[in-house]
């Protein structure tokens, strides 16, 4: 590895720390925010774990402290795990006033506090989604026509870019065009070039049983199987192949993909297509954004729900140094490809901080609840011992999972 690759790797990890600390401060300026807002009285508002390497106390009586390790951080509300119906004494033995005290607020109010970290991850992943796709841009497929698979009369034409089909939305997140394949008519939504090169936006229809869609480097692998044959197919007679790009490529998976290519040709419209980045109006991309997060919120709820169910294997899943690993390696590639997995993690920080994990906001949520309907809260130093056991348990899964990645 050159100087120039160690230099690209240090600086991917140091953005990709820096993204993930952005988040995970977001998430607690939403508790901060919120609890400020509800006269919570707040302690210590902390960036990141362990020995504080930065401490300064404000005029209110709060603490803002950056701490050595850059994996988390926390809003610290007064009395959080406390029985809120103890006398409060300070080290002189004199009572000290208990107003705003976490647990003396209503349940309400405590419910808000919790479910604000998750609401302003939402909320920052849609902004960030939507400043990327506005002047970054979006990656959707293109058509690249070509006359030797495509009838005269074709619905599509050469760099149509396709937004949509029968209302499935095109991203970075989804750009798996498989359902198009379904039996029947199908409604595409695509920009299109008018004669002055100007872009507008129509709908085609097309079936099925004449029209398919292959991606052009999927087209060109079926050519260099017939190439290999001795028969390149029409339009590939002078194409020049890159022996060197297909060394990874199997016999096997130039076989399957020959066979796929085939039975889409037996349609007459093999509709050819990359992948390009598209700009979009602000409020388009907004519009976009929305759907996007709430799109990426469902990939994670079912993920974690084929933990349960077996379709996920927990080998798939990663911890924080995996994290870390995948921001690093997407911020070398682009800011563009950054942004898109800051806006995942982002949304999955918001649907983890939900869940009723013993320590994190769902449970404390649950507790919440629980007091709610008896009237009455369990026994705060039970509670505080639950969490405290789940957050040992959330750290040792986590550990676990990155190693697994290792086998």
């Amino acid at each position: 590895m050159d100087i120039i690759s160690i230099l690209e790797t240090v600086g991917g990890i140091l953005i990709a720390l820096i993204a993930l600390m952005l988040m995970v401060t977001i998430h607690e300026a939403g508790h901060y925010t919120v609890g400020k807002l509800l006269k919570f009285k707040i302690n210590e508002f902390a960036i990141g774990f362990g020995k504080a390497i930065f401490k300064r106390k404000m005029k209110s009586g709060e603490i803002f402290s950056i701490r050595i390790l850059p994996l988390g951080g926390y809003c610290a509300f007064d009395g959080e795990d406390e029985d809120e119906n103890k006398p409060r004494v300070n080290e002189e033995g004199a009572e000290i006033s208990s107003e705003g005290l976490f647990n003396k607020q209503k349940p309400w109010k405590r419910l808000l506090v919790l479910g604000a970290g998750a609401f302003f991850n939402f909320v920052s992943a849609i902004l960030i989604i939507a400043l990327t796709f506005c002047f970054h841009g979006d990656v959707l497929p293109c058509t690249e026509i070509r006359g030797e698979y495509v009838q005269e009369n074709s619905v599509f034409e050469d760099h149509d870019i396709i937004i949509s089909i029968d209302n499935t939305v095109f991203s970075f997140f989804n750009a798996d065009m498989a359902h198009t394949y379904s039996d029947g008519e199908h409604v595409a939504v695509v920009r299109r070039l008018d004669e002055n090169g100007r872009r507008y936006e129509t709908t085609v229809k097309f079936n099925s049983s004449e029209y398919g869609f292959i991606d052009s480097s999927s087209l060109e692998l079926y050519a260099y199987y017939l190439y290999k044959q001795g028969n390149p197919p029409a339009g590939f007679e002078d194409f020049e192949f890159d022996e060197k790009a297909y060394k990874s490529i199997t016999e096997e998976q130039l076989i399957q993909n020959y066979e796929f290519v085939s039975e889409v040709l037996t349609r007459g419209n093999c509709v050819t297509y990359r992948f390009y980045r598209v700009t979009f109006s602000f409020f388009d991309a907004f519009g976009r954004a929305f759907s996007t997060v709430f799109r990426l919120v469902w990939l994670v709820i079912s993920t974690l729900i084929g933990l349960f169910t077996g379709a996920t294997p927990v080998s798939s899943l990663g911890g924080p140094i995996t994290v870390i690993s995948t921001l690093g390696q997407s911020a070398t590639l682009s800011l563009g490809v950054l942004m898109y997995f800051v806006c995942l993690i982002s949304a999955n920080l918001a649907v983890f901080n939900l869940l009723p994990i013993p320590s994190l906001d769902g449970s404390r949520m649950v507790f919440v609840i629980i007091e709610w309907i008896r009237g009455k809260p369990l026994n705060r130093k039970v509670e505080a011992l639950v969490h405290s056991i789940g957050l040992v348990v959330i750290f040792a899964f986590a550990i676990i999972v990155d190693v697994l990645k290792w086998f």
